[in-house]
């Protein structure tokens, strides 16, 4: 966790936990620099090898590269790299998120040097370039009485009406919802919402 370079491996969760390997995301919010603050948290993200296989460049200023560790990946089980990619998307979701809470907008650009081949594993390749705004730029950041607009699609419709009660934010919320994935779609394009709960597993056409 020192100079430019930021290892973030997990391995075999043990009975009792070394303090190194639980330090980096014990106190996020003693980090002075965003982007330490941010993959405090993206170490928490679910990860389907159940590690987090990437090494954070931080030697450019207000820039994350992210990197894969080939050697922290699993050929035996993931021979094509399709699990790992679904992690790293899961990691860099947090990132963003921890990035906005410091009120700082996160322009995440996936594989900026093109994507292996179909049947290579993504080892020692740089996944992602996270480039951070300036401070205040995140959406809302400024705009502390604009409201939020979230689109739930989800075809049960109990799920529909129990989800809106979940959501308290004091910018107010605004929550269209469907039933039907074309109908969402609709909604998506019409109403442009901050965010989109969605279920995957839809009739006529899945999530």
């Amino acid at each position: 966790m020192g100079g430019g370079m930021v290892l973030a491996a997990g391995g075999t969760v043990a009975a009792t936990m070394p303090d190194a390997a639980t330090q980096p995301w014990r106190h996020p919010g003693a980090h002075a620099d965003t982007r330490r603050f941010m993959l405090a948290h993206a170490l928490l993200a679910p990860n389907p090898h159940n590690r987090q296989p990437w090494i954070a460049d931080l030697r450019e200023s207000g820039v994350i590269h992210l990197m894969c560790d080939g050697q922290q990946l699993l050929p035996e089980t993931d021979p094509h790299g399709r699990q790992i990619l679904i992690g790293c998307g899961a990691f860099l979701e947090l990132a963003v998120i921890a990035g906005a809470q410091q009120g700082i907008k996160v322009d995440a650009k996936p594989l900026p040097d093109g994507a292996p081949t179909a049947t290579a594993l993504p080892g020692g390749t740089r996944m992602a370039t996270l480039t951070l705004g300036a401070p205040g730029s995140a959406a809302g950041a400024c705009e502390g009485s604009r409201t939020l607009t979230v689109l739930d699609i989800d075809d049960k419709e109990l799920n529909l009406l129990q989800v809106e009660p979940l959501l308290p934010t004091p910018r107010g919320l605004h929550m269209p919802s469907s039933s039907e994935s074309r109908e969402g779609l609709r909604l998506a394009a019409s109403d442009k919402p901050d965010r989109v709960l969605l279920d995957i597993r839809m009739p006529v056409m899945v999530g």
